[in-house]
């Protein structure tokens, strides 16, 4: 793909800042291909910005299907670690909720400019506990990286949280499913155009 990978793009290289806009089409773009996946009753188990490619105009696509399977299938789960933080302490076979984990993870990695990983030496950090302890103390409209020269609209910043707390539950029974995600995202979308019409 013309762009390369959202890991590359957003964390190594000279790539330009992407928009707050793109950044929302972007993970409207991966929840539309995770809510395809889920409603095939298939689990992707290997969501990370690495997997997301792309293209010339920015929009996203995931690639490397090698570890899809069946809703819980027989088989060991295979996560990335930082990604899944929570699931891989347990002995699962492969949920739906996995996926949607992972998708939080990547939101805030996303939203925030933050990556999972502390250092190109591969030492991995939880960018989850990170969060939730800015969360404690400071504003949303503070989170962002510095990296971001201030990019963003607070207002659909704190949506997106909200929508990606919603992906972070550690309780298969609470966590929020990809279709209430693309939707959720698919809001945050058509206010920022609105508000890009306006200016």
């Amino acid at each position: 793909m013309p762009e390369g990978d959202l890991f590359d793009y957003l964390f190594e290289g000279n790539k330009p800042l992407l928009s707050w806009d793109k950044r929302i089409s972007i993970l409207f773009d991966i929840a539309k291909a995770l809510t395809y996946l889920h409603g095939q009753g298939l689990v992707y188990r290997d969501l990370k910005a690495k997997n997301v490619l792309l293209d010339s105009e920015l929009r996203a696509k995931l690639c490397d299907f090698g570890s899809l399977v069946p809703d819980r299938a027989s088989v060991p789960y295979e996560g990335i670690s930082g990604y899944f933080e929570v699931c891989t302490l347990r002995d699962e076979t492969p949920q739906i909720f996995h996926d949607v984990y992972a998708f939080g993870v990547l939101m805030l990695e996303v939203m925030l400019q933050r990556c999972v990983f502390k250092n190109k030496s591969g030492i991995i950090k939880s960018l989850v506990s990170k969060y939730y302890t800015m969360r404690l103390k400071r504003r949303a409209a503070n989170m962002p990286s510095k990296k971001m020269n201030g990019e963003f609209e607070v207002q659909s910043l704190e949506a997106l949280l909200k929508i990606a707390e919603r992906c972070l539950l550690e309780e298969p029974t609470n966590y929020m499913r990809m279709e209430t995600v693309t939707k959720g995202a698919r809001e945050v979308e058509q206010v920022m155009i609105m508000l890009l019409l306006l200016i």
